[in-house]
């Protein structure tokens, strides 16, 4: 309550300062050790707390945790060519092979003495040869090319990756040319020789191969003589056959060869073509008129029509038979008629004139050359003169009748042809009727539409004419104006919210949204349609819900404030315009704490989890995001198991010693790694001594084994003691192979196996006798 009396609302905001947890990472070397910090001292890696006050005036406790970097002393090796020599690395220089030290800084930052050992492998010379053919050059070998035989050097690179210098020696042998001849006819065309096929004279090439091993070229030059097709050609008459030519008879006509041998000993075949000419049969016709009687042809008399024959001498010289047809023609009597126009007289036939219709002869030349005598009846038509009358429409004009035209009503004449043919004179009177023009009007209501009269359809208000018949069967041109009062058809919307229901629109209810039509009369007395879509709104009840993390309280919606989990409601507007209650259901999610722990070995360090980083054992902590997205603070645990180191000797009078599954055949120190109780690595060292050896046998001295060092080809030799076996170990006194001998000399083949020391032992009675160290290369 204020000072008047009247209520007074306080808003209060609290800010509630957070205590914080920070976490803190260093890393130093072995040597900076102890590392002071916020007056906290450590000796070691580790995890350490202390509380300070933060700038909010409230406490914050941070954890350091202290990496500390080893001091590392690292082994490298490194293998050149001689001619790499001097070889420098980090500064310090190598003239040969061998091994010295460097401290240099780790990638910690701290110091790291590193010894390298190099390793310098030789430059080989070697010497190869080819001998190969002429045909063959240039040759390239190792991209070096010879174009003739000779002496080149090239250097590569050997298995060892150094310089190898060859030398290649060349000898090159000839490629021989020798040239072969042949004649031979066409008819033994195709002609083989060598594989080589000739289908006509020339020139052709076969590679053999000479005494030398090499390509040796033959050309064969082949002459084919050719053989003679002659034609020959006899015309004879059919009464010669049969004809004989050459021995060969022909009984008619045609084509036939004969094969002699021409002047190259090579057959010619001559083709004689024969022809045979016939003794025709010719038929001949003649026409004459009756009057030519008797009639003479090739001294044969035809007193009459008829057939006679002859025999003549044709032109290809045999003999032809012509037979003659005579055909007489006899002298015609024939009749003629005319008829004309009495207007065509005088008239006049083959030069006879009539001068009125009437009968006359005349003697012509009848179609066949003949005299023909004609009789001719001519008959005269007369001319006529008639009157016509005829009554049309204006629109008719121009009226056309006969060719004439009439733009308007009169009398025209015109001449025509009856049907005999005669003119006859025509006279028309011609008569025009008058055209009607009337007016007419219609008002109706757009429903009527489409409106028809006299068979004109209206489909809106318009003007429109109709031609229609009068009494008098002319057109009459009707001028129709209809006029259209419009239907109106109009459609409302209307959105109201649920609770204006029922809604009341020109005395029609709506209880729910929807359409509804009304039917009013407009003032032309026209129907009219109002259709009314009514909209309605709903009122909404929605529900919403939200999770949030306890550092987000308090939470604001919608004005509405949320200080712990809850429901709250709130009415707003909705996008409609319409009350929309909405209730907001709110969560508060926890934040949890967990811990974790891991055991690892030594050798996993440095070991990462989450992104935070163990350098070795320990505890550290971490902020991560849950699965409902909120803060989670877990804490790692981290043991580290050691790596276990142990050693032990052995000294053994056996040739050989076997320690898990390892047989080892030379003193020495050998190291495996185990599986310690814990599940890490466990280092043992093995620091063998064997008792026997050359030097315990006398038999060794006899023994030769060469070449040592050795590019894989070992022979071992001793003319006093027969071996049983051979046997050979790796550096390590692993054993790789071993082989029966039961003879004074082996063979041992190392070219399976990579450069390196090996060890060869050799067995008798037994015992082993002898140890030789062979070097690989």
């Amino acid at each position: 309550q204020a000072a008047n009396g009247c209520d007074s609302v306080v808003t209060m905001t609290l800010t509630v300062n957070p205590t914080y947890a920070v976490s803190d990472a260093k890393t130093v070397c072995q040597s900076e050790l102890p590392y002071t910090w916020n007056n906290v001292v450590f000796n070691a890696a580790g995890t350490q707390n202390v509380t300070l006050q933060a700038a909010n005036g409230c406490d914050s406790v941070v954890t350091m945790t202290l990496t500390v970097n080893p001091t590392y002393a690292a082994n490298d090796a490194k293998t050149i060519c001689q001619s790499e020599l001097p070889y420098t690395w980090n500064n310090v220089v190598f003239n040969a092979a061998g091994t010295q030290n460097v401290t240099l800084q780790a990638a910690n930052g701290c110091d790291s003495v590193v010894t390298m050992t190099l390793t310098v492998n030789p430059t080989y010379a070697v010497s190869d040869a080819k001998t190969v053919c002429q045909s063959e050059l240039p040759y390239t070998w190792n991209n070096v090319v010879f174009n003739a035989a000779g002496i080149q050097n090239v250097t590569l690179q050997a298995a060892n990756g150094c310089d190898s210098v060859v030398t290649m020696t060349l000898t090159v042998n000839p490629t021989i040319a020798a040239n072969d001849a042949k004649t031979v006819c066409q008819s033994e065309l195709p002609y083989t020789w060598n594989n080589v096929v000739f289908n006509a004279a020339g020139t052709q090439n076969v590679t053999l191969q000479a005494a030398n091993g090499c390509d040796s070229v033959v050309t064969m030059t082949l002459t084919v003589n050719p053989t003679y097709a002659v034609n020959d050609a006899k015309t004879v008459c059919q009464s010669e056959l049969p004809y004989s030519w050459n021995n060969v008879v022909f009984n008619a006509a045609g084509t036939q060869n004969v094969t002699l041998q021409a002047a190259n000993g090579c057959d010619s075949v001559v083709t004689m073509t024969l022809t045979v000419n016939p003794t025709y049969t010719v038929t001949d016709a003649k026409t004459v008129c009756q009057s030519e009687l008797p009639y003479t042809w090739n001294n044969v008399v035809f007193n009459a029509a008829g057939i006679q024959n002859v025999t003549l001498q044709a032109a290809n010289g045999c003999d032809s038979v012509v037979t003659m047809t005579l055909t007489v023609n006899p002298t015609y009597a024939a009749n003629d008629a005319k008829t004309i126009c009495q207007s065509e007289l005088p008239y006049t036939w083959n030069n006879v004139v009539f001068n009125a219709a009437g009968t006359q002869n005349v003697t012509l030349q009848a179609a066949n050359g003949c005299d023909s005598v004609v009789t001719m009846t001519l008959t005269v038509n007369p001319i006529y003169t008639v009157s016509d009358t005829r009554s049309v429409c204006p629109s008719e004009l121009p009226y056309t009748w006969n060719g004439v035209v009439f733009n308007a009503a009169g009398a025209q004449s015109v001449t025509l042809q009856t049907i005999n043919g005669c003119d006859s004179v025509v006279t028309m009177i011609l008569t025009v009727n008058q055209t009607h023009v009337t007016t007419d009007s219609r008002t109706i209501c757009q429903s009527e539409l489409p409106y028809t009269w006299n068979g004109v359809t209206f489909d809106a208000a318009s003007v429109k004419t109709a031609i229609l018949q009068d009494a008098n069967g002319c057109d009459s041109t009707v001028i129709m104006t209809l006029t259209v009062n419009p239907t109106y058809n109009i459609s409302e919307t209307q959105s109201v919210c649920q609770s204006e229901l029922p809604y009341t629109w020109n005395g029609v209810v709506f209880n729910a949204a929807g359409s509804q039509v009304l039917n009013l009369q407009t003032v032309n007395g026209c129907d009219s349609v109002v259709t009314m879509t009514l909209t309605v709104n709903p009122t909404y009840a929605v529900s919403d819900t939200r999770s949030v993390c306890p550092s987000e309280l308090p939470y604001t919606w919608n004005g509405v404030t949320f200080n712990a989990a809850g429901a709250q409601s709130v009415t707003l507007q909705a996008a409609n315009g319409c009350d929309s209650v909405v209730t907001m259901i709110l969560t508060v999610n926890q934040t949890h704490v967990t811990n974790d722990s891991r055991t690892i070995c030594q050798s996993e360090l440095p070991y990462t989890w989450n992104e935070v980083v163990f350098s070795a054992a320990g505890v550290q902590t971490t902020t991560l995001q849950d699965m409902n997205g909120c803060d989670s603070t877990v804490i790692m645990t981290l043991v580290v198991n050691p790596t276990v180191n142990t050693e032990f000797t052995v000294e053994t009078e056996d040739s050989c010693y076997t320690w898990n599954s390892e047989t080892y055949c030379v003193s020495g120190d050998y190291v495996q790694t185990l599986t310690a109780d814990n599940g890490c690595d466990s280092v043992v060292t093995l620091h063998l001594t064997l008792r026997v050896g050359i030097d315990d046998h006398h038999l060794a001295a006899s023994m030769k084994v060469y070449p040592n060092p050795t590019k894989g080809i070992v022979q071992i030799e001793n003319g006093e003691w027969r071996m049983e076996s051979v046997k050979v170990y790796d550096a390590y006194g692993k054993l790789l192979k071993e082989m029966s001998v039961n003879d004074h000399a082996a063979t041992l083949d190392l070219g399976g196996y990579a450069k390196g020391v090996y060890f060869v032992k050799v067995v008798s009675d037994g015992n082993v006798v002898a140890v030789r160290k062979v070097v690989k290369e």
